[in-house]
Protein backbone atom coordinates (compact mmCIF):
# COMPACT_ATOMS: atom_id res chain seq x y z
CA UNK A 1 0.00 0.00 0.00
CA UNK A 2 1.21 3.57 -0.74
CA UNK A 3 1.67 6.02 1.49
CA UNK A 4 -1.00 8.28 -0.48
CA UNK A 5 -3.55 5.12 -0.54
CA UNK A 6 -2.63 4.95 3.76
CA UNK A 7 -3.62 8.90 3.69
CA UNK A 8 -6.36 8.57 1.81
CA UNK A 9 -8.31 5.55 4.29
CA UNK A 10 -6.89 7.14 7.26
CA UNK A 11 -8.86 10.43 6.30
CA UNK A 12 -11.91 8.34 5.38
CA UNK A 13 -11.95 6.60 8.14
CA UNK A 14 -11.36 9.22 10.25
CA UNK A 15 -14.61 10.96 8.25
CA UNK A 16 -16.51 7.43 9.21
CA UNK A 17 -15.70 8.07 13.22
CA UNK A 18 -17.12 11.41 12.94
CA UNK A 19 -19.87 10.86 10.99
CA UNK A 20 -20.70 8.38 13.67
CA UNK A 21 -20.03 10.69 16.57
CA UNK A 22 -22.08 13.11 15.16
CA UNK A 23 -25.02 10.27 14.09
CA UNK A 24 -24.30 9.76 18.22
CA UNK A 25 -24.54 12.78 19.21
CA UNK A 26 -27.84 13.78 17.22
CA UNK A 27 -29.59 10.56 18.47
CA UNK A 28 -28.01 11.35 22.24
CA UNK A 29 -29.84 15.16 21.21
CA UNK A 30 -33.27 13.38 20.31
CA UNK A 31 -33.53 11.51 23.02
CA UNK A 32 -32.99 13.96 25.31
CA UNK A 33 -35.49 16.69 23.89
CA UNK A 34 -37.87 13.26 23.63
CA UNK A 35 -37.54 13.39 27.66
CA UNK A 36 -37.80 17.40 28.16
CA UNK A 37 -41.25 16.57 26.55
CA UNK A 38 -42.34 13.86 28.09
CA UNK A 39 -45.97 14.69 29.55
CA UNK A 40 -45.49 14.99 33.21
CA UNK A 41 -46.67 17.25 35.58
CA UNK A 42 -46.62 17.63 39.48
CA UNK A 43 -49.49 18.72 41.54
CA UNK A 44 -49.02 19.93 45.29
CA UNK A 45 -51.70 20.37 47.42
CA UNK A 46 -52.67 21.55 50.95
CA UNK A 47 -54.53 23.30 53.40
CA UNK A 48 -56.55 23.71 56.74
CA UNK A 49 -54.08 26.40 57.94
CA UNK A 50 -57.37 28.13 60.13
CA UNK A 51 -55.92 31.41 59.48
CA UNK A 52 -52.60 30.39 61.97
CA UNK A 53 -50.04 32.36 60.84
CA UNK A 54 -46.71 31.61 62.79
CA UNK A 55 -45.80 28.42 65.02
CA UNK A 56 -46.66 28.79 68.98
CA UNK A 57 -43.68 26.01 69.60
CA UNK A 58 -46.25 24.51 71.54
CA UNK A 59 -45.73 20.48 72.01
CA UNK A 60 -49.80 19.08 70.96
CA UNK A 61 -50.17 21.81 68.24
CA UNK A 62 -49.59 21.70 64.14
CA UNK A 63 -46.43 22.83 63.30
CA UNK A 64 -47.76 23.77 59.99
CA UNK A 65 -48.69 27.72 59.57
CA UNK A 66 -48.63 30.42 57.06
CA UNK A 67 -44.78 31.14 57.97
CA UNK A 68 -43.11 27.81 56.86
CA UNK A 69 -45.36 27.14 53.86
CA UNK A 70 -44.10 30.09 52.05
CA UNK A 71 -40.41 28.29 53.18
CA UNK A 72 -41.46 25.74 51.76
CA UNK A 73 -42.44 26.93 48.63
CA UNK A 74 -39.84 28.55 47.76
CA UNK A 75 -37.29 25.96 48.49
CA UNK A 76 -39.45 23.04 46.84
CA UNK A 77 -42.06 24.73 44.35
CA UNK A 78 -40.99 28.28 43.13
CA UNK A 79 -38.49 26.97 40.76
CA UNK A 80 -40.82 23.92 39.15
CA UNK A 81 -41.90 24.54 35.75
CA UNK A 82 -44.26 21.66 35.08
CA UNK A 83 -45.95 22.18 38.32
CA UNK A 84 -49.78 23.18 40.12
CA UNK A 85 -49.60 24.35 43.43
CA UNK A 86 -53.55 24.61 45.49
CA UNK A 87 -55.10 25.30 48.59
CA UNK A 88 -57.78 23.45 49.41
CA UNK A 89 -59.56 25.70 51.89
CA UNK A 90 -59.63 27.23 55.36
CA UNK A 91 -56.78 28.92 54.81
CA UNK A 92 -58.53 31.56 57.25
CA UNK A 93 -59.27 30.99 60.84
CA UNK A 94 -62.38 30.26 61.91
CA UNK A 95 -64.15 33.24 62.82
CA UNK A 96 -64.67 35.87 59.68
CA UNK A 97 -64.05 38.88 61.99
CA UNK A 98 -61.09 37.71 63.39
CA UNK A 99 -58.20 40.69 62.93
CA UNK A 100 -55.60 38.34 61.96
CA UNK A 101 -57.70 37.38 58.77
CA UNK A 102 -56.54 40.56 57.52
CA UNK A 103 -52.74 40.08 57.72
CA UNK A 104 -53.60 36.74 55.71
CA UNK A 105 -55.03 38.65 53.27
CA UNK A 106 -52.40 40.67 52.72
CA UNK A 107 -49.93 37.41 53.14
CA UNK A 108 -51.76 35.21 50.35
CA UNK A 109 -49.58 36.18 47.51
CA UNK A 110 -46.01 34.65 49.07
CA UNK A 111 -47.82 30.80 49.40
CA UNK A 112 -47.50 30.99 45.44
CA UNK A 113 -50.84 29.24 44.90
CA UNK A 114 -52.07 28.53 41.35
CA UNK A 115 -55.54 28.14 42.76
CA UNK A 116 -57.94 28.32 46.21
CA UNK A 117 -60.81 26.01 47.12
CA UNK A 118 -63.63 27.42 48.52
CA UNK A 119 -63.47 26.13 52.15
CA UNK A 120 -65.90 26.93 55.57
CA UNK A 121 -63.60 29.70 56.28
CA UNK A 122 -63.10 31.07 53.00
CA UNK A 123 -67.05 32.29 53.44
CA UNK A 124 -67.29 36.00 53.06
CA UNK A 125 -63.38 36.36 51.52
CA UNK A 126 -64.58 35.08 48.21
CA UNK A 127 -64.93 38.44 46.50
CA UNK A 128 -61.96 40.02 48.17
CA UNK A 129 -59.16 36.88 46.94
CA UNK A 130 -58.22 37.89 43.52
CA UNK A 131 -60.66 36.36 40.99
CA UNK A 132 -57.74 34.28 38.92
CA UNK A 133 -56.97 31.98 42.23
CA UNK A 134 -60.69 30.75 43.19
CA UNK A 135 -62.56 28.83 41.50
CA UNK A 136 -65.46 26.79 42.87
CA UNK A 137 -69.03 25.08 41.52
CA UNK A 138 -71.54 26.34 44.14
CA UNK A 139 -70.42 29.63 44.94
CA UNK A 140 -71.65 32.92 43.48
CA UNK A 141 -69.54 35.47 41.46
CA UNK A 142 -66.51 33.10 41.02
CA UNK A 143 -65.30 30.89 38.07
CA UNK A 144 -67.18 27.01 38.34
CA UNK A 145 -63.80 25.95 37.40
CA UNK A 146 -60.49 26.45 36.22
CA UNK A 147 -58.23 24.78 33.60
CA UNK A 148 -54.26 24.65 34.01
CA UNK A 149 -52.71 23.93 30.22
CA UNK A 150 -49.28 22.54 31.13
CA UNK A 151 -46.54 20.30 29.06
CA UNK A 152 -48.25 17.65 27.81
CA UNK A 153 -51.01 17.61 30.02
CA UNK A 154 -54.36 19.20 31.27
CA UNK A 155 -56.03 19.89 34.35
CA UNK A 156 -59.63 21.01 35.25
CA UNK A 157 -60.01 21.78 38.63
CA UNK A 158 -63.11 22.66 40.43
CA UNK A 159 -64.30 22.83 44.01
CA UNK A 160 -67.49 21.87 46.00
CA UNK A 161 -68.88 23.83 49.04
CA UNK A 162 -71.11 22.31 51.86
CA UNK A 163 -74.25 24.48 51.53
CA UNK A 164 -74.66 24.62 55.41
CA UNK A 165 -71.73 27.11 55.46
CA UNK A 166 -73.96 29.89 54.26
CA UNK A 167 -75.25 30.00 57.93
CA UNK A 168 -71.68 31.37 59.15
CA UNK A 169 -72.08 34.74 57.28
CA UNK A 170 -74.75 36.47 55.80
CA UNK A 171 -74.66 36.72 51.85
CA UNK A 172 -71.93 34.10 51.70
CA UNK A 173 -73.58 32.80 48.17
CA UNK A 174 -72.93 29.23 48.54
CA UNK A 175 -75.85 27.84 46.41
CA UNK A 176 -77.32 23.91 46.94
CA UNK A 177 -75.35 21.30 44.77
CA UNK A 178 -77.42 19.76 41.81
CA UNK A 179 -75.50 16.66 40.61
CA UNK A 180 -76.58 15.98 37.79
CA UNK A 181 -75.40 19.77 36.44
CA UNK A 182 -71.96 19.09 38.29
CA UNK A 183 -71.64 16.00 36.10
CA UNK A 184 -72.54 17.76 32.89
CA UNK A 185 -69.72 20.07 33.77
CA UNK A 186 -67.12 17.63 34.49
CA UNK A 187 -68.10 15.12 31.92
CA UNK A 188 -68.00 18.35 29.15
CA UNK A 189 -65.06 19.53 30.25
CA UNK A 190 -63.34 16.12 30.25
CA UNK A 191 -63.42 16.93 26.15
CA UNK A 192 -60.34 19.67 27.58
CA UNK A 193 -58.86 18.06 30.18
CA UNK A 194 -56.77 14.51 30.88
CA UNK A 195 -57.47 14.72 34.24
CA UNK A 196 -60.32 16.52 36.87
CA UNK A 197 -60.18 17.28 40.06
CA UNK A 198 -62.83 18.03 42.22
CA UNK A 199 -61.55 19.34 45.72
CA UNK A 200 -64.41 18.84 48.39
CA UNK A 201 -65.20 21.01 51.18
CA UNK A 202 -67.89 18.58 52.03
CA UNK A 203 -69.71 16.71 54.74
CA UNK A 204 -68.06 12.72 54.13
CA UNK A 205 -71.76 11.19 52.92
CA UNK A 206 -72.29 13.81 50.13
CA UNK A 207 -68.77 13.46 49.20
CA UNK A 208 -68.56 9.45 48.79
CA UNK A 209 -71.79 10.09 46.60
CA UNK A 210 -70.43 12.73 44.72
CA UNK A 211 -67.02 10.60 43.79
CA UNK A 212 -68.80 7.33 43.25
CA UNK A 213 -71.99 8.67 40.77
CA UNK A 214 -69.59 11.28 38.76
CA UNK A 215 -67.30 8.36 37.57
CA UNK A 216 -65.71 11.13 34.77
CA UNK A 217 -63.99 12.61 38.14
CA UNK A 218 -60.08 11.32 38.19
CA UNK A 219 -59.15 13.03 41.43
CA UNK A 220 -61.10 14.04 45.03
CA UNK A 221 -58.95 15.80 47.46
CA UNK A 222 -61.24 15.91 50.92
CA UNK A 223 -60.19 18.83 52.90
CA UNK A 224 -62.58 17.76 55.64
CA UNK A 225 -61.31 14.47 56.11
CA UNK A 226 -58.55 14.76 58.79
CA UNK A 227 -56.91 11.40 57.92
CA UNK A 228 -53.91 11.56 55.88
CA UNK A 229 -54.05 9.21 53.49
CA UNK A 230 -54.98 8.09 49.43
CA UNK A 231 -57.22 5.52 48.77
CA UNK A 232 -57.30 4.21 44.54
CA UNK A 233 -60.43 3.01 42.95
CA UNK A 234 -59.05 1.55 39.46
CA UNK A 235 -57.18 4.72 38.12
CA UNK A 236 -59.03 7.04 39.94
CA UNK A 237 -57.81 8.62 43.31
CA UNK A 238 -59.09 9.77 46.64
CA UNK A 239 -56.63 12.05 48.49
CA UNK A 240 -56.52 13.84 51.93
CA UNK A 241 -54.12 15.80 53.62
CA UNK A 242 -54.97 16.22 56.99
CA UNK A 243 -57.26 17.86 59.01
CA UNK A 244 -54.07 20.67 59.94
CA UNK A 245 -51.56 21.94 57.88
CA UNK A 246 -48.74 19.86 59.17
CA UNK A 247 -48.67 18.02 55.43
CA UNK A 248 -48.46 18.26 51.90
CA UNK A 249 -49.51 16.37 49.04
CA UNK A 250 -47.33 15.80 46.06
CA UNK A 251 -49.18 13.64 43.31
CA UNK A 252 -46.94 13.10 40.01
CA UNK A 253 -48.94 12.53 37.19
CA UNK A 254 -47.74 10.85 34.03
CA UNK A 255 -49.44 10.51 30.49
CA UNK A 256 -49.04 7.59 29.22
CA UNK A 257 -49.55 4.80 25.96
CA UNK A 258 -51.47 3.04 28.70
CA UNK A 259 -53.55 6.44 30.18
CA UNK A 260 -52.41 8.53 32.86
CA UNK A 261 -50.87 7.21 35.81
CA UNK A 262 -50.39 8.73 39.48
CA UNK A 263 -47.68 8.55 42.32
CA UNK A 264 -48.51 10.28 45.73
CA UNK A 265 -46.66 11.23 48.46
CA UNK A 266 -47.06 13.35 51.53
CA UNK A 267 -44.45 15.78 52.99
CA UNK A 268 -44.45 16.70 56.54
CA UNK A 269 -43.82 20.64 57.09
CA UNK A 270 -42.25 21.18 60.28
CA UNK A 271 -40.08 24.09 62.15
CA UNK A 272 -37.04 21.77 61.85
CA UNK A 273 -37.44 20.97 58.38
CA UNK A 274 -38.38 24.57 56.87
CA UNK A 275 -38.24 27.46 59.17
CA UNK A 276 -40.61 30.28 58.93
CA UNK A 277 -39.20 32.99 56.17
CA UNK A 278 -37.65 35.38 58.65
CA UNK A 279 -38.18 38.42 56.39
CA UNK A 280 -42.03 38.04 56.25
CA UNK A 281 -42.46 37.43 59.74
CA UNK A 282 -40.96 41.05 60.21
CA UNK A 283 -43.72 41.98 57.99
CA UNK A 284 -46.22 40.45 59.37
CA UNK A 285 -45.26 41.25 63.05
CA UNK A 286 -45.70 45.05 61.23
CA UNK A 287 -48.90 44.27 60.27
CA UNK A 288 -49.73 42.72 63.79
CA UNK A 289 -49.66 46.26 64.60
CA UNK A 290 -50.89 48.07 62.41
CA UNK A 291 -54.29 46.44 63.20
CA UNK A 292 -53.87 46.58 67.00
CA UNK A 293 -53.01 42.36 67.52
CA UNK A 294 -49.86 42.94 69.02
CA UNK A 295 -49.38 46.57 70.85
CA UNK A 296 -45.68 47.66 71.57
CA UNK A 297 -44.38 47.55 74.72
CA UNK A 298 -44.53 50.65 76.97
CA UNK A 299 -41.55 52.49 78.73
CA UNK A 300 -41.81 52.05 82.62
CA UNK A 301 -41.99 55.46 82.86
CA UNK A 302 -45.55 55.58 81.56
Amino acid sequence: MTKMSFSINKICNNCHYGRSRLILLLSFIILISGCSSSKNMTLFYTGNYNGIIEGCNCPKEPEGNILNHVTFYEDSISHLQNSIYICTGNLFSYNYGDRQNRIVLEIIESLGYDYIAAGRNETGFYGKLDKDLVASFNVNDVPDHKIFPRKGLTLAVTSITDPSYSKYVSGSGISEIPIEKLEYLVDSLKQEADVFIVVSNLESSLEKKIFNRIKAIDIMISNTNTKNEMIRFGKRLYLSHGGSAEQIGRLDISKTEDGIEFKNVFEKITSAKFSEDAELKIYTDSLKLKYGIDKPEQSPDY
